[in-house]
């Protein structure tokens, strides 16, 4: 094959099948052999970290992402990206659709991965002050985005953080060895106090991606993938239940030329036409 015609990649190497050059006797991703190394002796999450980051997580790094997986595989219903997919499943919508829904909504700047990343960077900022600046200015190259509304990292709902923040904040701190998590939880008060507005889940989380020496958009790829098993598991969920327990369907949707109802047929009247027709 010409040079002109091949990928150029360091993720991956193939060494193709000596009959049918469009299959491969061995895969090395990052010089492992995928059937031989990875396959006997990672975990998947240690390959998953492999294959963003290009480099093997050491003992700490694997346990964290972990730990990282249980929390993001189920945001939960009050999550805006799994009731997008819930809304594609009671509908009925293919599973590719569903899981784009979640990502799509997902991949935002209020709970999504675009905060994780801008919350990530503020983190990193602050742990090398010697006192608190929560001062946003985004980069000039934002692209798409609009300006964020909210300091990454805080609910600007509430002003004490849910139990399942603090626990959650707790209990990754205790699979860390980074500096990002426990400087979180020594700075919590007074990080809350200066923003009038409480620690959200996206600010431990964004801390405990800090501690596993990612870049932002590293963290935004896991972020968005490790959330995907609870958006499938509700949406098919909803699927199987019907639009009729749908809370969100029934009460809003309003057809403005509702059909005008047929009268219904004189059932009396057919059955004595039926018997007087001649046979």
């Amino acid at each position: 094959m010409s040079d002109d015609y091949k990928l150029e990649t360091a993720i991956w190497h193939e060494i193709p099948n000596e009959e049918n050059a469009f299959q491969a006797d061995q895969c090395f991703c990052f010089g492992y052999n995928l059937f031989d190394d990875l396959l006997n002796n990672a975990k998947w999450i240690d390959y998953l970290f492999l294959l963003i980051s290009s480099r093997r997580p050491s003992r700490k790094e694997s346990i964290l992402l972990e730990k990282l997986a249980i929390v993001l595989a189920n945001p939960g219903i009050r999550e805006l990206s799994v009731r997008a997919s819930m809304n594609a499943g009671v509908a009925k919508a293919p599973s590719a659709s569903v899981l784009i829904a979640a990502l799509s909504v997902g991949s935002g700047q209020f709970c999504g991965a675009r905060e994780l990343s801008l919350t990530m960077d503020l983190w990193r900022r602050n742990i090398r002050l010697a006192q608190i600046d929560l001062s946003f200015a985004e980069s000039e190259e934002k692209g798409i985005w609009p300006v964020i509304e909210h300091i990454p990292g805080f609910d600007p709902h509430s002003i004490k953080s849910a139990k399942s923040v603090e626990d959650c904040l707790k209990g990754l701190l205790e699979y860390s060895s980074g500096e990002h998590l426990k400087w979180l939880a020594d700075q919590k008060p007074k990080l809350e106090l200066e923003s009038k507005s409480a620690l959200s889940l996206i600010g431990v989380l964004a801390a405990a991606f800090c501690d596993l020496n990612l870049t932002g958009e590293q963290c935004e790829y896991l972020f968005l993938m490790l959330r995907l098993p609870g958006a499938a598991a509700h949406a098919m969920e909803q699927k199987y239940l019907g639009w009729r327990k749908f809370p969100f369907f029934a009460d809003t949707v309003t057809l403005e030329n509702p059909p005008k109802k047929k009268p219904l047929p004189d059932i009396e009247a057919l059955v004595r036409g039926y018997l007087n027709e001649p046979k």
